[in-house]
């Protein structure tokens, strides 16, 4: 019969949930959980992820150069899935309001119009 490795003691459980936490980055203090901050450093994850340099493009810049990538329906369906991510995120946490709401529904139309503008521009401009 194979050896049964023995239960945890709760005192080693918690030791395993906060080294856990700890590597995940969620024990410290400036963990982002408020949902505008939350969603800015979303969206700049997934600029990285997008081979944009890291804090080198503004939005406006970034989106007229991921439009050269994808398509306007692309771009937006993916800031509408980091929109809903910091949404599921800051609800997760507690941190969602009216209000805060209002400002990540506010950001996300901001973002959308500069997909629209980005994409007028390339049509006047013959791209």
């Amino acid at each position: 019969m194979a050896d049964i490795p023995p239960v945890p003691t709760s005192m080693q459980m918690l030791a395993r949930i906060n080294e856990a936490l700890a590597e995940s980055g969620l024990s410290e203090p400036k963990t982002v959980r408020d949902p505008l901050p939350l969603f800015r450093e979303l969206l700049q994850d997934w600029y990285l992820c997008q081979e944009l340099p890291a804090g080198e493009y503004t939005d406006e810049q970034a989106i007229a150069s991921l439009l050269e990538q994808q398509t306007a329906v692309e771009l937006q369906a993916a800031l509408r899935g980091i929109f809903n991510e910091a949404m599921q995120l800051s609800n997760a946490h507690g941190t969602l309001s009216i209000w805060t709401r209002r400002e990540l529904d506010q950001e996300l139309r901001r973002l959308q119009s500069l997909v629209e503008q980005a994409q007028q521009q390339r049509a006047a401009g013959g791209y």
